[in-house]
């Protein structure tokens, strides 16, 4: 169990200090219905982009929060790794489930990978959302484990 948050720790302290993770200016845009957007800087300097984002909500149709931060290379490669990632687990978890359906082991959830965790999981890591798998046309994963 100490494994995996002792990895994370590991690979955190290992990129934390690499520009291509540096996330350098944030800010606050704030609006308050029928006002003009504002911002507020949250850490580091004032970008030109931070006014051109505020320029181009102009008066405010809402009320709403929201943040805006310099967007790192580094951050999008984790961002657009994560499905690889989970397809990984899949591969790791798929085994498991097959080898206890093989035996007749008892699964009902209590085990090392149940099929409900596997189905979810593999439907989250293929884009399916949970009300696509109410409909086995709408959704590959819908048939996933049988």
């Amino acid at each position: 169990w100490y494994l995996a948050p002792a990895l994370g720790i590991s690979i955190y302290l290992l990129l934390k200090g690499l520009p291509e993770f540096y996330v350098s200016d944030a800010a606050w845009i704030i609006c308050t219905e029928g006002s003009p957007a504002r911002y507020e800087m949250w850490f580091g300097t004032y970008q030109p982009w931070i006014g051109d984002a505020v320029a181009s909500i102009g008066m405010c149709t809402a009320d709403f929060e929201t943040t805006v931060t310099t967007q790192p290379p580094g951050l999008w490669a984790i961002a657009l790794g994560s499905p690889l990632v989970s397809l990984v687990a899949l591969f790791f978890l798929r085994p498991t489930y097959k080898s206890q359906y093989v035996k007749k082991e008892k699964i009902d959830g209590t085990g090392l990978a149940s099929r409900s965790l596997y189905i979810g999981f593999l439907a989250r890591s293929s884009g399916c959302s949970s009300g696509s798998l109410s409909s086995p046309s709408s959704c590959p994963c819908f048939t996933a484990g049988r």
